[in-house]
């Protein structure tokens, strides 16, 4: 499968649109519709958060209450990861 295919999937799967996806990820929605044109491809940080938050599952998403909350939870955890290495 081509990643322009799975993100579609994986978008679709969760209910955002390209603009909700694209804040979770970090980028714009502009990128995320290069992407799922197969225009572009993410960068290697970019898409290891991708594959993260792919591995966690839709559920992760959905299950948790104040999800908005957990994003961002994870995206400071990545951040602070980032940053020790």
């Amino acid at each position: 499968m081509t990643f322009s295919k799975e993100c579609r999937e994986f978008r679709n799967s969760l209910g955002f649109t390209q603009a909700t996806f694209g804040a979770i990820i970090g980028v714009s929605a502009i990128t995320v519709r290069h992407w799922e044109a197969g225009l572009k491809i993410p960068r290697e940080p970019t898409l290891k958060v991708f594959r993260d938050l792919q591995a966690r599952g839709k559920e992760w998403f959905l299950v948790i209450p104040g999800h908005a909350k957990s994003v961002e939870t994870y995206k400071q955890d990545k951040r602070k990861k980032l940053t020790r290495q």
